[in-house]
């Protein structure tokens, strides 16, 4: 079997290419505009605009299946450019959809978001729920599933739309909430946050890779949507104490979790993400159609995942260093 990855160099993409899930394949990869690095083989690998059809058509010729990963994933930064966002994932969506449908591939798994349901109406939030994006990174996620669902009813294309929802792991972005935890677990027992009640589903980076690959090898057929998730919501403040746990094995004595006045917490770099109108209170997924559909379940737990995406932090200095400016 022979399979492309796009946007492999990405935090998914390195887990989804690492993945002791990975069956016996030919693996290529797209690496966004980064240059591919001396490990790649010629041919195999290819460093362009996910929208340059042409370069990316010869690593994509003779694929059974793409993995379709590539965009840029920070929620905050598609406020400031949102029509970059619009063009990455959306029309780069619509280059994949079209060398599917050029060079014959049969198969696309694309990896969305759960940011798609916005502040569902109910949580855990199922698949056939409404949806309602509340960022540009969602609106553009959004549309993107609706082109690969239009490829699969007007030709065939079989395709699994996943919708991971609060990924974490080594390669976590350093501006999210959790990063922000991290990087204060690491100097000492006190985390201070500007909010400690919202309420998300953690799922290890590791965990959606195994789905990915399920979704890329099982013979299911058709246009499936899946929502990729541990089934269990955290608050911030639980996640906090949870990194302190992963940290020393148990939680510290004396250790502290601090909700911090607004004006203080932005001085502090540990603002909001998002517009207050665009904050998601509650996001829960439900996850039967995943073990139903794929046989999938998540078996990381959270402080498992935290201890592992923490021991990364420590030694990355060069996003430390980047984070300290």
């Amino acid at each position: 079997m022979n399979v492309l990855v796009t946007g492999a160099n990405g935090m998914i993409g390195s887990a989804v290419v690492a993945s002791a899930a990975v069956p016996a394949a030919s693996l290529r990869t797209h690496l966004g505009t980064k240059r591919p690095d001396g490990r790649t083989r010629p041919g195999s690998s290819v460093a362009c605009d996910i929208t340059d059809i042409d370069a990316l058509r010869p690593v994509a010729d003779g694929a059974d299946v793409v993995i379709h990963l590539a965009g840029p994933p920070s929620v905050a930064a598609s406020f400031a450019d949102p029509t970059e966002f619009v063009r990455a994932h959306v029309l780069g969506t619509t280059t994949v959809v079209r060398l599917c449908q050029e060079l014959g591939i049969p198969r696309l798994v694309h990896v969305s978001s759960a940011e798609v349901y916005g502040r569902p109406r109910r949580n855990p939030v199922g698949e056939a729920d409404p949806t309602a994006p509340r960022s540009p990174y969602a609106a553009a996620k959004l549309a993107a599933e609706g082109v690969v669902g239009a490829a699969s009813r007007a030709w065939g294309l079989d395709a699994v739309i996943l919708r991971p929802f609060s990924v974490y792991g080594p390669g976590a972005r350093r501006d999210s909430v959790l990063g922000l935890i991290l990087d204060q677990v690491l100097i000492g027992d006190r985390v201070r946050l500007r909010k400690l009640d919202g309420v998300r589903d953690y799922c290890f980076v590791d965990d959606l890779a195994t789905a990915v690959w399920q979704a890329a090898t099982l013979d299911l057929g058709g246009l499936h949507v899946l929502n990729i998730a541990s089934g269990r919501g955290t608050r911030v403040d639980e996640l906090a104490r949870a990194a302190l746990t992963a940290r020393d094995g148990s939680l510290p004595r004396g250790a502290s979790v601090e909700e911090w006045p607004i004006d203080d917490a932005v001085e502090a770099g540990t603002g909001g993400d998002r517009p207050a109108d665009a904050d998601i209170h509650e996001l829960i997924g439900d996850v039967s159609w995943a073990r139903e559909v794929l046989g999938w379940q998540a078996t990381t737990s959270l402080v498992e995942g935290l201890a592992r995406t923490l021991a990364w932090y420590a030694g990355d200095t060069v996003g430390r260093s980047t984070a300290a400016r």
